[in-house]
């Protein structure tokens, strides 16, 4: 890992297998994950299917958010609503001002539909959106949602 800070190091040690390439000898790969710009960091699962693509340079908190949230979109790819809702969770009280925050926030919500079956959960995890993310796409997406 060749980034220079030591806590987005050893998230990236703790929870994944980090592979640097360089898109000119491997140009295949980096099609089929959709990178078309650099630096890029592509969370992909155990089969090889990318699940989350961060594209740029970002802060040290901002890039450990990208991380945690694509831990958690593995999880919920694998149909494992705990882990990827406790990541989601670990987003908004250890990330609460980025961007992909809002986006998790609403993630828990689906989460909440799917295990429950009642939209009034998913719509509980909506809720602060709105508030805590104005003028988010996140915000604008739930307002219908929360509007009845």
């Amino acid at each position: 890992m060749t980034h220079p800070d030591p806590e987005v190091i050893r998230d990236v040690s703790s929870n994944f297998v980090a592979v640097k390439l360089k898109t000119a000898d491997h140009a295949d790969l980096a099609r089929t994950f959709g990178v078309r710009w650099l630096p890029a960091t592509v969370v992909a699962d155990a089969t090889g299917k990318a699940q989350h693509l961060t594209v740029g340079f970002l802060p040290p908190a901002h890039y450990r958010a990208e991380l945690c949230f694509g831990r958690a979109m593995e999880a919920f790819a694998r149909k494992e609503y705990e882990k990827a809702k406790s990541l989601f969770s670990e987003m908004v009280e250890r990330h609460p001002k980025t961007e992909r925050t809002a986006e998790a926030q609403y993630w828990a919500g689906v989460i909440a539909l799917r295990q429950t079956r009642d939209f009034n959960r998913c719509k509980e995890a909506w809720k602060r959106i709105p508030d805590d993310f104005p003028g988010t796409t996140w915000a604008a997406k739930v307002e219908w949602a929360l509007q009845g």
